[in-house]
């Protein structure tokens, strides 16, 4: 693997920022705050609002002061979680309009990762619990929590370093607006908030129910007669489909799906053998998805 120094960096820190929002659509920096109300809620500051640098030198102390910062500035949104509920998966989208009116978009993604030593489902951990805050960009995002841990290890630094360097934080900077939205939040008890242009709503239960299938495929390879070299050409087909399943229909979406599961089941076949497999796929099996359910008027 060829990898700058930056670059190993930036690796370690994304490694690192698999951590573990709540949300009611709202609009930050050119736009009005969110007004909090109900269970699944979601405040969005961006750094044209009122409030955000007292909060940034509150909940990152030290922040505004590490080079880079203003050119990255324009770009940074500090999502708090004042509900009782968690969330499980959001999408935050960024338009960037210039002054000749052409437009750019962004989207952070973040999805809570399967836990590899228990094999649990895409989505079934925690990405901002109840009460938390975190400081996001199109380019990395990261807890009030961990943020003393990164300065120690100057990993801010080299982050926003990072994203000033990004074409959209150049273009940012000669803006005529910078909108930033919440596109969708999938909290813990399957309430979904949001427009969802991203498709967060298909993607999150794709991946899902297709981790519950490739694992139900494989034990029932497993249980017949199917040699350990059928099945690694069978997991081997879903990962070429999946990898071809670039659509964003449900169909394409779930396929993709099964073929990044397939990639999973093969490493632990190839690395660990036939009754390795047995367990993880019978976890997997066994394991119940989320029901999804968009709140009224989304």
């Amino acid at each position: 693997m060829r990898l700058r120094s930056v670059e190993v960096w930036i690796f370690l820190i994304v490694v690192l920022m698999c951590l573990p929002i709540v949300g009611q659509i709202a609009a930050a920096q050119n736009g009005a705050q969110p007004t909090p109300s109900g269970t699944h809620v979601v405040q969005l500051v961006g750094p044209n609002d009122s409030g955000f640098e007292t909060a940034l030198d509150t909940d990152f102390p030290g922040l505004s002061g590490v080079n880079y910062f203003q050119a990255a500035k324009p770009l940074l949104v500090i999502l708090h979680n004042p509900s009782p509920s968690a969330v499980r998966a959001y999408v935050v989208t960024w338009t960037v309009t210039n002054e000749a009116g052409d437009v750019s978009t962004a989207n952070l993604p973040i999805i809570g990762e399967p836990e590899t030593a228990n094999y649990a489902l895409t989505g079934q951990n925690i990405v901002l619990g109840a009460g938390a805050t975190e400081l996001v960009s199109p380019f990395f995002h990261w807890t009030k929590r961990q943020f003393p841990g990164l300065m120690k290890i100057n990993a801010v630094y080299i982050l926003l370093q990072s994203a000033s360097m990004r074409p959209l934080a150049a273009s940012v900077q000669n803006a005529a607006t910078v909108h930033v939205a919440l596109d969708g939040d999938v909290f813990d008890d399957g309430v979904f908030i949001g427009p969802d242009a991203s498709k967060l709503f298909e993607r999150f239960q794709g991946e899902q129910q297709a981790e519950v299938d490739e694992g139900t495929w494989a034990v029932d390879q497993l249980s017949s007669s199917t040699t350990t070299e059928e099945i690694q050409q069978g997991l081997s087909q879903q990962i070429y489909e999946g990898r071809n399943a670039t659509g964003t229909d449900s169909a394409s979406l779930y396929t993709a799906a099964r073929g990044r599961e397939a990639s999973r089941l093969l490493g632990v076949l190839d690395h660990s053998g036939r009754t390795a497999l047995q367990i993880v796929a019978t976890r997997l099996s066994r394991a119940k998805p989320m029901t999804l359910s968009r709140q009224a008027g989304q």
